[in-house]
């Protein structure tokens, strides 16, 4: 009797240290999964790294135009967090309800017109010839596209400029036609430029309307994963922020 006794016991001190190593063990390999627009991936697969060292987590990065993962978001993407590189697409989620807080700003993105086969200036722009494609991001679903359509459109020689026009899904894609010469100009983030170092040349603009990249944590109504959140306050924190800037964007 007492035998048995002492093996339920043991039994039940198996079962709750089972449990304790299994809850220990799913907090040790925890992962949230983050949706971040194509031209801060490069960026925050180094970022992602040295957060994870830090916190024994493990963060999933999803890449693309803000506007395919906002649209991928509202299908019910399993996405804890949205980094994109416009204020619309996130403020959008959070007045539909995917977001409990108001966007924040991480990074403000710029421009650059750019080549990989000869030198650069605004006059190349109109002076290329028609021969010369010019290559931006698709403005239906990419901010960086969007903005490089409305600085085109304040150039005079627009209407010869339009025909040229190549379009690319996302600024990832955008930096391959420029690198491989699919296009002879480009207008792709400054980011590119510090990241990929692959330009022959380039300007910056001073063109910068609708790039406040901003975040949101998508828990709808409820608490945001604890992870999540330092994640986000670790992009926000001074040394990281010093380093975004360093990368070529703004805050």
């Amino acid at each position: 009797m007492n035998r048995l006794a002492f093996n339920s016991k043991n039994f039940l001190l198996f079962l709750c240290l089972s449990f304790f190593l299994s809850c220990n063990s799913t907090e040790q390999h925890a992962n949230i999964r983050v949706a971040v627009a194509a031209n801060f991936y490069p960026l925050m697969l180094e970022l992602k790294q040295d957060f994870e060292q830090l916190h024994a987590v493990e963060v999933d990065l999803i890449s693309g135009s803000s506007g395919v993962l906002s649209s991928q978001i509202r299908q019910g993407a399993p996405y804890d967090a949205f980094f994109s590189a416009d204020l619309d697409y996130s403020m959008d989620l959070y007045e539909d309800g995917y977001s409990a807080q108001l966007p924040k700003i991480y990074a403000k993105g710029r421009m650059v017109l750019c080549s990989n086969t000869g030198t650069v200036d605004l006059s190349s722009l109109c002076m290329g010839g028609k021969n010369t494609k010019i290559g931006i991001a698709n403005p239906k679903t990419a901010p960086y596209g969007k903005a490089a359509l409305k600085f085109l459109q304040t150039q005079t020689c627009f209407t010869e400029l339009e025909p040229r026009l190549i379009y690319a899904n996302n600024i990832n894609q955008l930096d391959q036609y420029i690198s491989n010469g699919v296009v002879g100009l480009g207008i792709t983030a400054a980011s590119s430029i510090e990241m990929k170092s692959f330009l022959k040349d380039y300007q910056i603009l001073s063109f910068t309307e609708g790039l406040e990249q901003t975040f949101v944590l998508l828990d709808g109504k409820k608490t945001p994963h604890r992870l999540s959140q330092q994640f986000l306050d670790y992009i926000l924190s001074e040394e990281i922020q010093e380093i975004i800037v360093s990368k070529g964007y703004r805050l």
